[in-house]
Formats: structure tokens, sequence, C-alpha cells
């Protein structure tokens, strides 16, 4: 899915469908995650807001409903092209806001791909919630300037903080490797039916996503605990060679590593933001690179 940038003169011109067809922003909690959000706006850090955001393809705009909180300030974050890019490409996102408003946490899921998660929303939400508990407990984490390159510090600081996050579910009860472990059977799917690009092809945040998606595989999942992981890591490294030797590079610094610890999680998450930074200085790589040459003869 994706929209023209025209959208964004739609949604100020247009910004619901209408009293009758407006759909709700509501989300319903399980009790598992009534109680994290209970505990996430008891450290002061700000209020937790989560809103459902819809996409009316036929008229090419994104919709937040009438009833979504703090309405206001969700339109001023989708008038930014870059943001509505990513997340376009999400199932959901979270946003931790400051301004005359207060101290705000947005958790917004993206209905036009509800689909794809199915019954397994409380895993959706639940991967989420992790990101804002991770600032509201006052880890570090890099900060989304709007910019075009801001996703790379952003996913810099997903590959450390996915680690944290997924123990903290384990803890927690919440019920996520089903719903992991589908989305990356439609990848191998896909990979194996010739319908992904090559790396090259992908532009920078893309292909910044695809090697945390690699990398939350390798630190996540085994062969005894997914019975295609052998398949999709196979797949992974024939199909996206240009990206192998970043997965490799963020393995090495976080396997091992106690990044629940503030310290070690502060120290491993500069180390991945100058890592990354270093390796899409300049994406996608010249073809006339040792690297390119050699991923061309595989």
């Amino acid at each position: 899915m994706k929209l023209s940038r025209a959208f964004v003169f739609l949604l100020i011109l247009f910004p619901s469908l209408g009293p009758s067809a407006d759909p709700s922003a509501a989300v319903d909690l399980s009790p598992s995650l009534a109680e994290w959000k209970r505990q996430i706006e008891e450290t002061g850090s700000g209020k937790l807001i989560l809103a459902r955001i819809y996409t009316d393809v036929e008229q090419n705009r994104i919709v937040i409903p009438a009833d979504a909180e703090q309405r206001r300030v969700l339109i001023r974050y989708f008038l930014n092209p870059a943001f509505v890019d990513e997340f376009v490409e999400m199932h959901a996102a979270n946003l931790n806001h400051s301004g005359p408003e207060g101290s705000l946490h947005f958790i917004l899921l993206n209905m036009a791909r509800a689909a794809e998660w199915g019954e397994h929303e409380e895993a959706v939400l639940g991967h989420e919630f992790g990101h804002v508990w991770l600032h509201a407990t006052g880890y570090p984490f890099p900060v989304y300037e709007g910019g075009a390159d801001s996703c790379v510090s952003i996913q810099a600081g997903d590959a450390v903080q996915h680690v944290v996050i997924r123990a903290e579910m384990d803890r927690r009860g919440i019920v996520y490797r089903h719903y992991w472990t589908a989305n990356l059977e439609r990848l191998l799917d896909a990979i194996e039916g010739g319908g992904v690009a090559p790396a090259t092809a992908l532009p920078v945040c893309r292909a910044a996503a695809q090697v945390v998606l690699w990398l939350d595989a390798r630190l996540g999942l085994t062969p005894e605990s997914w019975d295609r992981y052998d398949d999709l890591i196979a797949a992974l490294d024939r199909s996206f060679p240009e990206l192998k030797s970043e997965v490799d590079a963020l393995e090495a610094l976080i396997r091992g590593r106690d990044v629940a610890e503030p310290a070690a999680h502060l120290e491993v998450l500069r180390q991945a933001l100058v890592e990354m930074y270093r390796f899409f200085a300049r994406w996608p790589p010249p073809e006339d690179t040792p690297q390119s040459a050699e991923n061309k003869g595989n």
C-alpha cells in the first residue's frame, strides 16, 4: 500500500468521512495490556493514547477518526511525508510527544493492514507497548526528528530494544511468537516465489528495516523454536547479500550482552547507531565496490 503525497492536502480538506461513516479510533485492551498501560502511566512519563488509523483508498487519504484523543496532535505528524512513508509500511507505530499538550505516548494501529495480523492484535499492541515502556522507564532511545534519514536511528534503536521487549512480553505472558513467525512465513514464501526486490532496489528505510527483521530472527529464534528458521536464514543470505555484513556486525554487538541493564543498553545503542549510520551513509552501495562485485557472483 502506498499513498500519494497529495493525501496531505486531502487530510486538511476532508478530516473525516462524515458523522455516519466515521470509524472509531477506540482500542479495547486485554487485561495484561490494561495493566501494562496503568504501570506506564504511573511512571509519570505521560498519558498513553491508543488509536486506530484508517486509509480511505478511493480518496487517497489517511483517516484519523473524529473520536481520536489529541487528534490535532496526530494530524501534525501525519502531515509529515517521511512519517507517512514509514507508517504505511507498519502494522503499528508508537510516538512519544512532548508539547503544549503535555507529554503523550501514542500507539497507532494501521488498520489498512489489519488483515495481516488478524486475531493477533494483542501481539501487535504488546510490541508497541514495549517500546513505550522502555521510554517511560528511562531507557535511552533515538529521537525521531522527522527527517528522511530518521528511520536509520529508529531502526538502530529497534535492533537493541527488541531484545528487551521480547523478554518483557514473555514475562507478562503476552503471546507473540505465532504472529511473528506468521509474518516471517509470508516473507519466506515471497522470497521463494521471486516476489521480493533485491536489497539495492530498496530505499534506505526499507533496507534498514530488513536488516533489523533479519537480526531479530537470528537473535530471537532457533531451528528448535521454529521449523522454518533454517530456510528463512538461507533465503535471506541468498536474497540480500548486500545487507548480510551489517546483520553480522549488529549481531556481534548485541549477542551475549545484557541489554536489559541500562548502562549496557546505552553503550550497545550508541555502537549500533554509529554502525548503522556508517553502513547506510551511501545507499545503495556503488556497483563498482568490491562487495558489489562479490555479490554479483552469488
